[in-house]
């Protein structure tokens, strides 16, 4: 199989950047940049991509869970929405739901709000999101599915010590090959130390990672349980 030469090239510049600026500045670069290019994306959102089909195994672990936890109506936030792709697969398979998305890109929201008129959406970005998420009030699952490698490992810290405070479940799919390692890295996108981050943000895991069949094997997704929840629990066990 042969490589694509652009591709190529864009790995060669990305690492280059990389190895040579001081961490700080290589993660504030990457940030702004995947920031950017999402916010000015105008088309993504307008096809319901074969790569969506590919989180369902997400939504039916979801559901499973939520089954065996008599949630028979959870209020679900999700980060990165985009057009609400997923808000379909919720649909399908978590009828009896209360769905808020959150995304960047204001035509992806207009596009969701104009599909799923009865649900709500919000335009915030990563920056916004810790000031936004208090306002919501609390939550049953937060959804974060293919967004964090987006995102540089501080912030992405902040949004999870923040989902804990609001929601019982975490609920992440992303690029996990740094999952149980002490620190992530950046590649260009940004792979995060999850296990040590949900530790620091008072998440539990509950659904160890469960890794795609697709191009992408170190793609998965995992569950956390706020350590409040998981307090509760006990006591009530």
């Amino acid at each position: 199989m042969q490589n694509n030469p652009l591709k190529t090239i864009k790995q060669i510049t990305r690492r280059a950047i990389v190895r040579t600026l001081p961490k700080d500045m290589s993660d504030f670069i990457f940030s702004m940049k995947h920031r950017t290019t999402w916010r000015k994306d105008n088309h993504s959102h307008l096809e319901y991509q074969e790569q969506y089909l590919g989180r369902e195994p997400v939504i039916l672990e979801l559901k499973k869970l939520m089954n065996d936890i008599h949630c028979d109506s959870p209020k679900i936030l999700e980060f990165g929405c985009s057009g609400a792709n997923v808000l379909r697969l919720i649909k399908k398979h978590i009828p009896h739901h209360t769905y808020c998305g959150v995304d960047l890109n204001e035509n992806a929201i207009d596009f969701a709000r104009k599909q799923f008129p009865n649900d709500t959406f919000y335009v915030c970005d990563d920056i916004g999101l810790p000031k936004l998420i208090p306002q919501l009030g609390r939550q049953d699952v937060f959804l974060a599915l293919g967004v964090f490698y987006y995102i540089n490992s501080p912030k992405v810290q902040e949004i999870l010590i923040n989902a804990a405070q609001i929601a019982d479940y975490v609920v992440i799919l992303d690029e996990l090959s740094c999952f149980n390692l002490p620190s992530g890295k950046n590649e260009g996108l940004f792979f995060h130390s999850f296990s040590a981050m949900c530790r620091k943000a008072g998440l539990e895991i509950v659904v160890e990672p469960v890794f795609s069949n697709g191009p992408r094997k170190t793609e998965g997704y995992f569950i956390a349980r706020s350590s409040a929840r998981a307090a509760s629990a006990n006591v009530s066990d």
